[in-house]
């Protein structure tokens, strides 16, 4: 798909809602706001939903205007009775947009933008490239940019853009990476973006809290597997007692997935009792969008995540179960 063919898809004087999946991050966040902006300077009407608006990517344009979930159950009856067209960035299918299918039920037409293994095309119009690094370069595709085509590239559009580059390939390291990944980047270096500062502020630069978070998280690792699997929880008791918040334990998966010979790392968030925000990560043969899919996740076969419901007991022995049929199947 190319910007004309976007643009043709979308009719006159119809507005149109960018979305991405619960638990927005770097990629999901930069690929709304990156074609948010791309839509709106070309006079399309257009509004960003998401579930949360992550503190960590305030300096990117069009942050203090994305709408969240409650704005849009509070206008839901009016939106819903109107004529317009949704984009769902970055969600592989639609339990990704749960809390707000009727958005997606009642939308005259519906675009798929997306990048992950296990989408379904769930959409009328799908763009779907598996290959691509993250839904980031799929904008940048989009717009032209692997061709060296500038014309719809801005210095604003261009710091989403790197924002969700980095996020997804892990600062170009991740094995998705490549060659139009670079190509890309080049071009959004090119619009003199501060892209080392974007990349310390994302990566390398923690709050005391994440800190305290990852302390919290190394104090209850657990090894399975003969060490291959690593694990750690933080409940929600944790987040209470230490105030802590979701944002402050975005990187506890990945530290886990570097302890040497480890072949996959599993982080349980409990965010609310019995509720588990799960992420899994491998460096191995290990597919774990396998296992994330079957508890209704999904994403890549070396990065993944989903919800479960349970018990704490439950919940690890049911993800670790699935988790070692995997294994197995590939040692």
């Amino acid at each position: 798909m190319t910007i004309n063919e976007l643009l043709n898809i979308l009719p006159s004087g119809e507005h149109v809602y960018i979305t991405g999946h619960v638990h927005p991050d770097g990629d999901c966040l930069g690929a709304c706001l990156g074609l948010y902006q791309v839509l709106k300077n070309n006079q399309i009407d257009v509004t960003v939903i998401l579930e949360e608006r992550p503190e960590v990517y305030n300096y990117l344009s069009g942050f203090s205007a994305i709408k969240n979930y409650i704005d849009f159950q509070q206008k839901s009856a009016e939106i819903l009775a109107s004529s317009y067209t949704l984009i769902v960035m970055d969600s592989g299918d639609l339990t990704r947009i749960e809390p707000i299918q009727n958005l997606f039920d009642h939308a005259t037409r519906t675009i798929n933008i997306d990048h992950h293994e296990s989408n379904n095309r769930f959409a009328m119009f799908n763009y779907v490239d598996t290959k691509a690094s993250s839904s980031c370069e799929m904008v940048g595709l989009l717009i032209g940019l692997k061709e060296g085509d500038k014309r719809h590239l801005t210095f604003e559009l261009a710091e989403c853009l790197y924002t969700g580059l980095i996020y997804d390939t892990g600062v170009f390291k991740h094995s998705n990476t490549r060659y139009e990944t670079h190509i890309i980047a080049a071009h959004l270096v090119d619009m003199g973006i501060n892209h080392t500062w974007i990349t310390n502020h994302c990566f390398f630069t923690r709050n005391l809290k994440a800190v305290k978070a990852t302390s919290i998280a190394l104090n209850k690792l657990e090894m399975y597997l003969d060490n291959k699997i690593a694990t750690t929880l933080i409940s929600a008791v944790d987040l209470e007692e230490h105030h802590l918040v979701k944002d402050d334990t975005e990187a506890i998966v990945n530290i886990l997935n570097e302890i040497k010979d480890t072949y996959a790392s599993v982080f349980f968030l409990e965010l609310e009792p019995n509720n588990y925000k799960v992420s899994l990560r491998s460096n191995s043969l290990i597919n774990v969008c396998s296992v994330a899919q079957k508890f209704g996740g999904g994403g890549h076969i070396k990065a993944s995540g989903c919800s479960v419901k349970g018990s704490k007991a439950e919940v690890i022995e049911n993800v670790l179960k699935e988790l070692e049929l995997e294994y197995r199947r590939n040692y």
